[in-house]
């Protein structure tokens, strides 16, 4: 095969992985490329070579298909913007500390970030979680004689706290300016990635999700919401081996019931649209 060829295939598979919500199952080109990425050192050169030329990198090929993340200044490199425009900087902190969050319950311990188990988690759980947290490093942080200027994720902590817990719109879902709000969108965020499928009571998180979290593991930040994280408490708490509710679909958008974990964010609040971004856990 000559090497043209071999670069415009390694670039259709990269093409594919491009599409988290093109499922690698379903698509049987799709598995052709993946299959013969995971047995062929020579396709596999030839892709990583090709997905490095547009500033990614590849990351990892479970049976889910191939994860791509970006490299530094890649034009495909996730923007806040991209997540949700007009954000000040209050709310891209608290953004930012929610998909750490979310990361610290799923995956509390490192050894689960390579074990492919299904993980389900829902919104409420992570905000007992976070506001349990957030206020222990808090007031550890006051009890601190040495420190100095209140540093920026001290600043998020506090901005937490101030937030109150839930607010619900007339149709039943959060509103923006609750931390449920924030915290369903950022879930709603990762299933429009791909990364996360609805299920009755919360979220399923994929492989595609446990891998993007493997690549930031180490993040100081991340590890210190990890050390407040009681595994056996968040598996007790975690939503049922239920069914993948179908109905609810893959959008993330759509209203729940109250009752059922993860409660939509108030559409009456122009500012609340998700703008799909690239794959990188941000």
């Amino acid at each position: 095969m000559s090497a043209a060829l071999e670069a415009g295939r390694a670039a259709e598979l990269i093409c594919f992985a491009l599409q988290p919500k093109v499922a690698r199952g379903a698509d049987e080109r799709y598995s052709e490329l993946w299959s013969e990425y995971r047995t062929d050192e020579g396709f596999r050169d030839a892709v990583d070579a090709v997905a490095n030329g547009l500033g990614l990198l590849v990351v990892d090929a479970p049976d889910q298909g191939l994860i791509v993340t970006p490299m530094e200044k890649s034009p495909f490199s996730f923007r806040l913007v991209d997540y949700q425009p007009g954000l000040d900087p209050t709310r891209r902190m608290l953004i930012g500390l929610v998909q750490l969050g979310i990361a610290a319950v799923a995956y509390p311990r490192e050894a689960d970030l390579e074990d492919d188990i299904v993980v389900r988690r829902s919104a409420e759980q992570v905000e007992r979680f976070l506001r349990g947290a957030c206020q222990a490093l808090a007031d550890s942080e006051v009890r601190d004689p040495e420190a100095g200027e209140v540093a920026e994720e001290g600043l998020a902590w506090r901005a937490y706290l101030a937030m109150p817990a839930s607010l619900r719109s007339k149709r039943g879902g959060y509103k923006a300016d609750c931390t449920l709000g924030i915290i369903t969108r950022a879930f709603s965020w990762l299933v429009e990635q791909g990364m996360a499928r609805s299920v009755k009571g919360g979220y399923q998180l994929l492989d595609r999700y446990r891998v993007q979290v493997r690549e930031v593991a180490g993040h100081m930040a991340l590890d210190r919401l990890r050390a407040l994280v009681d595994p056996e408490q968040v598996v007790q708490e975690a939503p049922g081996e239920s069914e993948v509710d179908l109905a609810a679909g893959e959008s993330g958008d759509e209203e729940l019931a109250d009752t059922g974990g993860s409660g939509d964010v108030a559409a009456d609040d122009e500012e609340d649209t998700v703008v799909a971004g690239s794959e990188a856990l941000g």
